[in-house]
C-alpha cells in the first residue's frame, strides 16, 4: 500500500512488484481521497525507480570527474566540510534545501541536522511544478465531482511547509537564496533533490551550483550532478516508508515496497547517520519526536501493511 509520489492529490495506490522490480501501479480504494481513480502519470510514471542513471554509491567530484566513496568516508567529508564553512564564514552560511517529494519525517531530520551545525542556517523548499490547471471530472448524470487531477505535482508541499514553519528562523524563497549566494552570504548547502529535473525553473541550476560546497542527496544524476561537491545516492519513495500530506492537509502513510537499489539509502537514513544516531532510521520514531516537538497530525499513525503479492506473476510472449 502506498501513496502517489507524482501529484498533490494523495492518491492511494498499490504497488505490484516482484524481485525488486515494479510492474504495475493500481488504485487503492479510499472514499475520501481518490475512490477507485488514479491519474495516468501515477499509473505509468514509476519508470524513474528503475532508471539507468540512478546513483548507486556515494561520489565526490574532483577535478571534473567523480570518485566513488564508502559511506563512512562520505559522511566524514559532509560533516567536516559543512562545519568548516560555518567556522570560517560564521552563522547563516548554510542552507538546507528540502524536496517536497520527501516524506515529512525525512525533512524534519534534514533541517535538524543542518541547524545543529548552523543554528542560523536558511531553509528553502525546491520549487513546486504546476502543470496548467486542475482537471475536474464529474458524474454526467448527477453532476457530482468524481475525481480531480491536480495541477500541482508535488506530493508533500504541505509537509514541507509545516517543517519550515516549525523550525522558523531564517527562511527564504529560491530567488532570495540566489541573491544571498551571489553575495557570498550563503556558501554551502545540504540539498535533497527532487526525483525529476526542475526544468520549470530556468535558473535553478545556476542558483544551487553557485556555492562553495554543495552536498546533494539524490536518486539519480541530473543537471546539478556535475556541480555537486558530494552526491549521496538516495532511495525512491517505493524503497522507503513515511508520510505525505496532500493539498488538502490529509496526512497519509505509505509502506516500503521494494528493497533499496544497491548501496542507496533513504534521505532519512542519511541524516539519521549524520546526526550520529545508532541503528536504522525509523519513520515512526521520528513521528513520535515530531509530535513531542509540537507538530500536530503525526500521532498514532500506523503504516499500512502490504497486501499484494505477485510471486506467481506469469509472463507470456507477445
Amino acid at each position: 500500500p502506498s501513496i502517489s509520489p507524482l501529484t498533490s492529490g494523495g492518491e492511494n495506490i498499490e504497488i505490484h512488484h516482484n524481485e525488486g522490480r515494479i510492474y504495475r501501479i493500481k488504485p487503492r480504494y479510499n472514499k475520501d481521497v481518490n475512490k477507485w481513480w488514479i491519474t495516468d502519470e501515477t499509473r505509468y510514471g514509476f519508470g524513474f525507480v528503475h532508471a539507468a542513471e540512478r546513483l548507486r554509491v556515494p561520489e565526490r567530484m574532483q577535478y571534473g570527474s567523480s570518485a566513488e566513496l564508502p559511506w563512512e568516508i562520505a559522511y566524514k567529508h559532509v560533516d567536516e566540510e559543512l562545519r568548516t564553512l560555518v567556522q570560517v564564514n560564521g552563522p547563516g552560511t548554510l542552507v538546507c534545501i528540502l524536496s517536497p517529494f520527501d516524506p515529512t519525517e525525512e525533512m524534519f531530520l534534514q533541517v535538524q541536522y543542518v541547524r545543529s551545525i548552523d543554528p542560523q542556517a536558511w531553509i528553502v523548499m525546491n520549487p513546486v511544478r504546476i502543470d496548467g490547471e486542475d482537471q475536474v471530472f464529474k458524474n454526467p448524470s448527477t453532476g457530482a465531482v468524481t475525481f480531480t487531477i491536480k495541477a500541482e505535482k508535488a506530493p508533500n508541499r504541505r509537509g514541507a511547509e509545516k517543517v519550515i514553519a516549525h523550525f522558523a528562523g531564517n527562511t527564504c524563497s529560491l530567488a532570495e537564496l540566489h541573491e544571498k549566494i551571489k553575495a557570498k552570504k550563503v556558501t554551502g548547502a545540504l540539498q535533497s533533490s527532487d526525483p525529476f529535473p526542475v526544468e520549470h525553473v530556468a535558473d535553478y541550476k545556476q542558483v544551487v551550483t553557485g556555492m562553495q560546497t554543495l552536498v546533494r542527496m539524490a536518486t539519480r544524476r541530473g543537471p546539478v550532478y556535475e556541480k555537486a561537491t558530494l552526491s549521496l545516492p538516495a532511495c525512491t519513495w517505493a524503497e522507503k516508508s513515511g508520510v505525505y500530506e496532500n493539498f488538502e492537509g490529509r496526512v497519509q502513510p505509505f509502506a516500503q515496497a521494494i528493497p533499496p537499489l544497491d548501496d542507496t539509502r533513504s534521505v532519512g537514513q542519511i541524516v539519521w547517520d549524520l546526526l550520529g544516531r545508532p541503528g536504522r532510521f525509523s519513520a515512526a520514531a521520528v513521528r513520535d519526536e515530531m509530535t513531542a516537538a509540537g507538530l500536530a497530525g503525526y500521532a498514532d499513525i500506523e503504516e499500512p501493511r502490504g497486501t499484494v503479492h505477485v510471486d506467481d506473476m506469469q509472463f507470456a510472449e507477445l
